[in-house]
């Protein structure tokens, strides 16, 4: 079993959004401290959004300055950014779209901040481009901040920094159970990451989830691009040619290009309904490929030795999925 960390094991958005807000003040302080100063509807955040769990705001009260209506609106697209690049740059771009949504207002032109549906369809990779292209954004020199901001956060409060990365509690209990009760299926499940293995090492060790040092593949530290999900994978299949090797991912777009793939013919891959990716790329996987979605209850079942169903190629046949199993609010 090889297991994407973010969007199957642990929800880190929470990290992400509070990480890029922090390097975003580094980079462009006189900007990013006019967001305090910008309310929910001139934001373009719907109130519905801003019901976020209390872990969430006391995170953004005690660790960060980031308003709330920020936070809450980013959280609508976090789909759209594919690296902590991504994340500084739509960071930047929401807080400019409601400036000048608030300068409009005063002189009456009608413009709006991009809803957040508009930001979904249209943040793709040459829009993030452009994007990193008029901020001036190098993509190492950003990427290098935010690795800084992520090592500070570590060496000053590595519990608080762990708080951050919520786990699926249906997903991350049945792997704790597994690894200390069967050795064979500790032997046989990976984590992969496209992070630093040092950002997530902390949070697999505190959070009790004892993975074999080796099985745990993510960033070099000195590697500033996101990390080759696809090679390690890949490497893991030629290490074990005697076993079906089953990858999960809870983004779309990655498993519709790693299907298009060559090297995957043999590696069964499967959808995670309850990671990131926007409705059109989902859609898009299920219209498009005999990818199979999962969701937390047939994950749990399918790694303690259940059968699946052949194939699942309707939402709307997923069974409901209560929210405390995911440890999300309903809202979620």
């Amino acid at each position: 079993y090889v297991l994407n960390f973010d969007g199957v094991v642990f929800n880190c958005e929470q990290e992400t959004l509070l990480t890029a807000f922090k390097t975003g003040e580094k980079m462009w302080p006189e900007l990013f401290s006019q967001a305090q100063d910008i309310t929910v509807t001139e934001g373009g955040t719907r109130r519905l959004w801003m019901n976020v769990d209390a872990v969430s705001e006391e995170a953004i009260a005690s660790n960060r300055d980031m308003p709330l209506w920020l936070f809450a609106k980013l959280r609508q697209v976090r789909a759209t950014m594919k690296s902590e690049v991504d994340a500084v740059v739509i960071t930047r771009l929401l807080i400019e779209e409601a400036l000048a949504g608030m300068r409009s207002k005063e002189r009456t032109t009608g413009y709006r901040p991009l809803t957040a549906g508009e930001l979904n369809e249209n943040l793709d990779s040459d829009y993030l481009k452009i994007l990193q292209i008029k901020y001036k954004a190098n993509p190492i020199k950003v990427t290098a901040l935010y690795n800084k901001m992520l090592d500070e956060w570590k060496y000053d409060d590595v519990k608080d920094y762990v708080s951050n990365f919520k786990p699926y509690t249906g997903v991350t209990d049945v792997i704790r159970s597994k690894v200390q009760s069967d050795p064979q299926f500790a032997q046989n499940v990976y984590i992969v990451s496209e992070r630093r293995t040092d950002d997530i090492r902390p949070v697999l060790r505190i959070s009790n989830l004892s993975i074999e040092h080796s099985h745990v593949l993510g960033r070099d530290p000195d590697d500033f691009f996101q990390g080759d999900i696809a090679d390690d994978i890949v490497n893991i299949s030629e290490q074990n040619p005697d076993s079906e090797v089953i990858y999960v991912d809870g983004n779309a777009e990655t498993l519709m290009k790693l299907h298009q793939d060559d090297r995957f013919k043999n590696i069964d891959l499967k959808f995670a309904s309850w990671g990131h990716s926007t409705p059109s790329l989902e859609s898009k996987l299920l219209r498009d490929t005999d990818i199979q979605t999962l969701s937390p209850l047939q994950l749990k079942g399918f790694l303690q030795g259940e059968a699946l169903p052949e194939r699942l190629g309707d939402k709307s046949v997923i069974e409901t999925i209560p929210a405390e199993l995911l440890g999300l609010d309903s809202e979620e």
